[in-house]
């Protein structure tokens, strides 16, 4: 009997939903990462959208905003060591 791991990534490409869930959980895993490194700004700060390498995330504050900015070189390096279907090129972070 094989293991879900190694069947589920060919079943999803089949269906046409490796993109979503590769972006599922590149968006999970970068919130993961804003919530271990940044816990004093994890409830104004997501991880909102991927889109073609780009992800998107919001801060609601300025403080919060300027501390992720800081630390996006940190995070991508961290996701695309992390997440190996992880094609992320660009952190974008905006108010909002």
């Amino acid at each position: 009997m094989q293991k879900l791991a190694t069947i589920l990534p060919s079943v999803l490409r089949q269906r046409g939903l490796d993109q979503a869930f590769s972006a599922g959980l590149i968006i999970l895993k970068a919130q993961e990462w804003i919530e271990s490194v940044l816990p004093v700004h994890a409830r104004s700060i997501k991880a909102k959208s991927i889109n073609d390498g780009l992800l998107i995330i919001t801060a609601i504050d300025s403080i919060a905003l300027q501390e992720m900015i800081v630390r996006t070189d940190d995070l991508l390096t961290w996701l695309n060591a992390e997440v190996h279907s992880a094609r992320v090129v660009t952190v974008k972070v905006i108010r909002g």
